[in-house]
């Protein structure tokens, strides 16, 4: 399938969401191929934000396989971006759950009805 993405059909393009939630939407550094975004889709139950928390997951499983090193004053420490992409990866998760719990409001003030009255 390739590498494909527009931000002007984002509302209605779930891949076009899970690109821009893990900011990868430039053809030139992209990380994924479309068949994998649209494979992670699928597996997490349509969920953009569960697809973008597993691409990220799998980034950090892939950053944490490639070797750190210096090389005249460059450092590259891949443990580093292991570690960003887990993390933004377990705030997308805590998005996902938290948009579909219903908040159960208790009031409890003078026109409650569980406050006794003159209390």
């Amino acid at each position: 399938m390739g590498f494909t993405y527009s931000a002007a059909q984002l509302s209605s393009t779930p891949l076009y969401q899970i690109r821009l939630e893990i900011g990868d939407t430039t053809e030139s550094g992209s990380q994924f191929d479309d068949a994998e975004l649209t494979q992670f889709y699928s597996a997490e139950g349509s969920s953009v934000l569960k697809a973008s928390a597993r691409a990220l997951e799998v980034l950090a499983q892939t950053y944490s396989r490639k070797a750190s090193f210096n090389a005249d004053g460059l450092s590259i420490t891949w443990t580093d971006a292991a570690k960003s992409a887990r993390q933004q990866a377990l705030e997308l998760r805590k998005r996902a759950a938290g948009a579909s719990k219903t908040i159960k409001l208790i009031r409890h003030d003078g026109y409650s009805h569980t406050i006794a009255a003159g209390s």
